[in-house]
């Protein structure tokens, strides 16, 4: 002890006498130190495992910690899933996780996600039931006042039906959209016109999706459609829509059905109330004599074809010939 004490006292003293020498003992003692420092930090693991003691270091999109779970209740909140089972187990959900076990919380998450899928799915189906029962319902109520010609109450039936008409029932959404459509124009409000519009043409696009473009159902809108411009005066729009109607239906039922006859005489009327009398003849000719093959005489069907013919034919001076059709009439 005392070797080293009077070492220490010499080097103190020549410390002392010569300032220099602090200075580059100081500068070496630091050199030292940070020598040392980086030899630890290179020694020390890339990732560091964490024990069940220390603070879990958990890294995923956005960070864990309270901010992201209260982000995570918000959202189901916002969405209103807040009574939701995955609400319900948040708790059970989060704790594990932030002890560190992240593993243990997805497993927890995706049980829940499957479950709440499973159950999800068929409450679904229990809904949509109720929802299709309650359309089909709305539509046929719909179909009575319109047959009662009570066309303002009619329309409020086919518009509860389309609320109703779950996603994904594309021909019975067209089936409520044509005959609101139709219903809207009946009841006699102009402004309802456009509404009309909207309604038939998106209820041709569904049929033409979910039928083809040359089904008979597109055929029934194209007539729909067409009848709504043509009481309105736009003839122009109308008439290829009545064209491309009979187009279809000769293709689909036959050029001897009821359906082209029905074609042929609206096409007819619409030739006609555009003075195209030598074009109207022809056609309200062909769907007269269709009728007569199809129905018995005074059948109401009929008697509306020979009384348009007649009436095309008194139109253009021939009087005689309408005179012979009006005794058929009587």
């Amino acid at each position: 002890m005392e070797h080293e004490t009077g070492t220490v006292d010499w080097l103190l003293e020549l410390l002392w006498l010569r300032p220099e020498l602090t200075l580059a003992v100081v500068f070496v003692a630091l050199f030292v130190i940070w020598w040392g420092m980086g030899r630890k930090l290179d020694k020390a693991p890339a990732s560091k495992v964490h024990s069940d003691e220390e603070t879990p270091q958990v890294t995923l999109p956005g960070g864990i910690h309270d901010g992201w779970f209260d982000g995570l209740q918000n959202r189901l909140n916002d969405f209103g899933a807040a009574d939701s089972p995955f609400a319900k187990n948040f708790e059970t959900i989060r704790k594990p996780l932030l002890g560190g076990t992240a593993e243990k919380s997805i497993a927890a998450m995706d049980v829940v996600s499957k479950e709440d899928a499973a159950t999800g799915r068929a409450l679904r189906t229990e809904s949509d039931q109720h929802l299709l029962g309650a359309a089909i319902a709305s539509i046929a109520a719909g179909d009575l006042e319109l047959a009662l010609q009570n066309m303002e109450v009619a329309v409020q039936h086919f518009s509860l039906a389309i609320e109703m008409i779950p996603f994904g029932h594309d021909a019975l959404m067209a089936e409520s959209l044509n005959k609101f459509g139709i219903a809207q124009y009946r009841s006699g409000q102009i402004e309802n016109f456009d509404k009309a519009v909207i309604s038939l043409r998106r209820a041709l696009k569904l049929t033409e999706r979910t039928s083809g473009p040359n089904h008979p159902d597109v055929a029934s809108v194209l007539n729909n459609l067409a009848m709504l411009y043509f009481e309105k005066g736009d003839a122009g729009t109308a008439r290829p829509l009545y064209e491309r109607a009979l187009k279809i239906d000769e293709a689909a039922s036959g050029k001897d059905s009821l359906a082209v006859a029905t074609d042929l005489n609206n096409l007819g009327l619409l030739l006609k109330h555009q003075d195209l009398l030598e074009e109207a003849e022809p056609v309200l000719n062909r769907a007269l004599s269709i009728k007569e093959m199809l129905y018995e005489p005074g059948h109401p069907s009929l008697v509306t074809g020979l009384r348009n013919y007649a009436t095309l034919l008194r139109a253009m001076g021939r009087e005689e010939e309408a005179e012979a059709l009006d005794l058929r009439i009587s």
